[in-house]
């Protein structure tokens, strides 16, 4: 039990520091398509897919030693993004028109939505063993 609890514990210790870097590379992107006037929302779902692809490769390879083929994980985790990213992007249009949180900071709301989404379905579904 305690093993199982030490990888679990592990195992976010090393989604959360992977988490933070795709966050930097997320909202990086988000601010720069920001600044050349890219709609919020457009610059939103941008600066997100950035942050995914670097998510996947170090989260498989690092997070969760998957073993899993990198095509069909892919494919799969394409799939969960596309639900992270509704839950994103509605958390992100929730807090700006319902809460009026300035657009820049709203990608923070979006992101704390996802992680939430991304890491119990990458371990329980995506890299489940």
């Amino acid at each position: 039990m305690i093993n199982k609890n030490l990888k679990y514990i592990l195992e976010l210790k090393n989604f959360i520091i992977i988490g933070i870097i795709s966050t930097i590379i997320n909202y990086s992107i988000y601010f720069l398509f920001l600044e050349i006037n890219v709609f919020y929302l457009y610059s939103g779902i941008i600066g997100f897919l950035s942050g995914s692809i670097f998510s996947f490769y170090f989260n498989r390879n690092i997070t969760f030693k998957s073993k899993i083929n990198p095509l069909k994980g892919l494919v799969i985790y394409f799939i969960i993004q596309i639900f992270s990213l509704m839950g994103h992007s509605l958390f992100q249009f929730i807090s700006v028109h319902f809460f009026d949180v300035r657009e820049v900071f709203s990608q923070l709301h979006g992101i704390i939505c996802s992680t939430v989404i991304n890491f119990f379905s990458m371990k329980f579904i995506l890299f489940k063993k």
